[in-house]
């Protein structure tokens, strides 16, 4: 009889630490506000459950088209509480202190994004990443933070990077994102010189426009050297008729040349204009 009772008074103990404990840290999602934070999936199991998790994302505009003029990024935000029926605006706001990229140069997002959907739980904002001419030589970062309004409180400042309650992981920030992006190039291993000359970053834009080509094909090798040929021809018939237009392509210091079977003639430009 001892035991029975000893049993129940440790249930009822256990019941009053659990109700303190929901009162105490959990008060904010029972209440009349919701709680929102920032979350970028990194990593999936084979089912899509996602397994870690970052505060931090980095783009490459060089491996996209050359005719994308920009690239588009997300900030993705989910709830924490009860799904309302009816859109519920949140604060997404960047740290200009803390970020080297300039709004409306390097990037734009659109305010009027920044909700949560009615009958939803998270929402992504659309960050506009412009394929800006200081991306070629820096590599530039937008700091985002998330502010409370009247719909939503940001107290997650912290959490874990990884799903697993058996990974230790490491800690990482729920209400800001950080977003690095650029757009520089490495020398492609496929480059041929007898086609193409000495490699630059803008010769290979040209290249990758003719042919729909992206940096990306280049380092991954789906640039068919079969191709090469034409892809030389076609660039000097441009180059050549913007020579002979009176504009021609300048690459650094020089003219813009490719290899000893495809290349330009300057020589009409150069003696009109002696």
């Amino acid at each position: 009889m001892k035991h029975i009772i000893y049993t129940l008074a440790l249930l009822l103990l256990a019941g009053s630490w659990l109700t303190s404990c929901a009162e105490e840290d959990f008060t904010t999602f029972q209440g009349e506000k919701s709680g929102i934070y920032i979350q970028n999936v990194t990593g999936y199991t084979i089912t899509g459950v996602p397994t870690s998790f970052s505060d931090s994302t980095t783009y490459s505009l060089s491996v996209y088209p050359e005719s994308s003029s920009e690239i588009a990024a997300s900030v993705n935000v989910y709830l924490m509480g009860n799904i309302a029926d009816y859109d519920r605006p949140f604060v997404l706001k960047v740290d200009e202190e803390k970020s080297t990229a300039k709004r409306g140069v390097h990037f734009d997002y659109d305010e009027s994004t920044c909700f949560i959907p009615a009958g939803k739980a998270s929402n992504s904002v659309s960050v506009a990443l412009k394929r800006h001419p200081d991306l070629t030589e820096s590599t530039l970062r937008i700091e985002f933070y998330l502010e409370s309004n009247n719909e939503f409180t940001t107290e997650l400042e912290q959490y874990k990077n990884s799903a697993s309650w058996n990974t230790q992981g490491e800690y990482i920030c729920g209400t800001r994102f950080k977003i690095m992006f650029h757009n520089k190039y490495d020398t492609p291993k496929d480059w041929s010189k007898n086609h193409f000359g000495d490699w630059s970053i803008l010769k290979e834009q040209h290249l990758n426009t003719i042919m729909g080509w992206s940096h990306e094909d280049w380092l991954r090798g789906r640039c068919p050297y079969y191709q090469f040929g034409y892809a030389a021809r076609a660039l000097k018939e441009e180059l050549q008729a913007l020579a002979d237009a009176g504009t021609p392509v300048m690459d650094g210091d020089a003219y813009m040349q490719l290899g000893p079977n495809y290349q330009v003639d300057y020589s009409n430009y150069e003696t009109s204009n002696r």
